[in-house]
């Protein structure tokens, strides 16, 4: 089968590091250029990886070999852009999150699903092994029935002037707590409501900077999610069910060559089960070619619109907590 062409859009820091580089080893997905606002680093991407350089838009858009773009740019853009890339009917596969409200995330899908094209977004862990294997281990009822899920992920912060800070699209919802979100929408089964939420913000930002939420599924099991920048690392999921619970460190961000692992505890007895090392974006580009290939995108969709609606239910409960 022909491997699907995709060109990288927007070169930050995330893209040089995870994504350009995953592609060397993709099996289904070939990087075939990459385009950002500066271009003497995108040509010296491009000679690294053997690939072309675009020098605008119009040009990646203009290269036949391209059928999707991954676009990695800043979140604020990615509704204009993105809505640029379906117009250009090029498939989208778009960095977390698809865009910064609800109703800008639900217009680039459904302006998909009109054109006939994927649209994608990188939740890069669920494409990891190790949370492949505890999806297993919850579906086989290891621990029995799975009533409590808790995630969390909270680190120091970062850089001030970095994407996460911007009034637009910044914030610790959309970047730290898109992954215990995205961790409870792939572990609960049901239809899942938020019953609470709060964000707030630090003395000195001007975007929320922690936040948590309860979330509750019609199949009785509640969930608690915790994030936020300024905070010691935290980077984990723990189950709970009815005979026993599972512990997952490392849970979201790992390096590829990091060996994961999944701590069981049924009864009084305990167990660890390996679970390996694996580059997840690599997996995950090769999961989104697979599907774009087939024309079987709408499981990757609706994960996508679950998210979506998830997040704006936290924005919208979790609003209040925020000073004027």
């Amino acid at each position: 089968m022909t491997r699907v062409g995709v060109a990288v859009w927007g070169l930050g820091e995330h893209a040089r590091r995870n994504i350009v580089p995953a592609f060397r080893t993709c099996k289904e997905a070939q990087l075939v250029g990459v385009l950002s606002r500066d271009t003497e680093l995108s040509s010296q991407i491009a000679q690294q990886e053997g690939v072309r350089s675009y020098p605008d838009a119009a040009a990646m858009f203009g290269d036949g070999a391209v059928d999707a773009i991954y676009l990695a740019v800043s979140t604020g853009l990615h509704a204009r852009l993105g809505q640029t890339v379906l117009e250009a009917k090029r498939h989208l596969w778009c960095e977390k999150p698809l865009a910064v409200t609800e109703s800008e995330r639900e217009a680039l899908l459904d302006m998909g699903a009109d054109f006939g094209l994927a649209v994608y977004e990188a939740a890069m862990f669920v494409h990891h092994p190790q949370f492949q294997r505890l999806l297993q281990l919850v579906h086989q009822e290891e621990i029995g029935r799975l009533v409590s899920v808790t995630a969390r992920f909270g680190f120091p912060h970062l850089d001030a002037g970095g994407f996460r800070y911007r009034k637009h699209g910044g914030g610790a919802l959309l970047d730290a707590g898109y992954y215990p979100v995205a961790a409870a929408l792939g572990l609960m089964s049901g239809l899942i409501e938020v019953r609470g939420a709060f964000l707030g913000r630090e003395a000195g930002y001007d975007v929320d900077t922690f936040g948590a939420a309860l979330v509750s599924s019609s199949e009785g099991t509640s969930g608690f999610l915790d994030w936020g920048f300024g905070r010691a690392y935290r980077n984990e999921i723990e189950l709970g069910g009815t005979h026993g619970t599972i512990l997952v460190e490392r849970a979201f961000s790992k390096p590829a060559d990091f060996d994961t692992s999944i701590r069981i505890r049924i009864g009084g007895g305990e167990r660890i089960e390996q679970t390996g090392a694996a580059n997840q974006f690599s997996t995950m580009l090769d999961e989104f070619a697979t599907a774009t290939a087939a024309g079987n995108w709408n499981e990757l969709s609706l994960r996508a619109q679950a998210q979506s609606a998830m997040l704006g239910a936290i924005q919208r409960t979790g609003r209040s907590g925020l000073p004027s």
